[in-house]
């Protein structure tokens, strides 16, 4: 029997701006990008750029100065992984192959297509479900959030 390597559902820009969520819902204020980084542990680059696509998108605001940093902008039971992953494009949304960047010629008569679709559909429910409000709630270990 052939041995079921975990697939990557989610990069780690992604991650990352989970565990930055969970660490700004649980705060309140304004955190600014150091002392994410500090009790994150993340790299400089990442932060900063997880951070400005995620207030251009709405999730966060952003304000500047000594007292400034990123706050949410949304209830933390309205952002999901899904929408995450949307902000991130990381969903292969649309006709195009799982396989390949454009759409596929044979998409019409691809046997794989058909049953890929199905197991994306349910993955999509579920990774609407799961927010930064239900991954504090429930002490999650999902995503890196275990020490919430």
């Amino acid at each position: 029997m052939e041995a079921v390597s975990r697939v990557r559902l989610v990069s780690r820009q992604v991650d990352y701006a989970v565990n930055a969520l969970c660490f700004m819902a649980k705060n309140g204020s304004f955190v600014r990008v150091p002392d994410l980084r500090r009790e994150l542990d993340m790299p400089p680059f990442f932060i900063r750029e997880i951070m400005r696509l995620l207030s251009r998108a709405g999730v966060l605001i952003s304000m500047r100065g000594k007292s400034g940093g990123f706050k949410l902008a949304m209830n933390p039971a309205k952002i999901s992984i899904a929408m995450l992953m949307e902000i991130f494009n990381e969903l292969n949304t649309g006709d195009n192959c799982s396989f390949r960047k454009k759409e596929c010629p044979r998409k019409d008569d691809c046997r794989l297509r058909c049953e890929l679709s199905a197991v994306e559909k349910v993955l999509l429910l579920r990774l609407r479900k799961i927010t930064i409000a239900s991954l504090i709630a429930e002490r999650a270990s999902v995503l890196g959030c275990t020490d919430l």
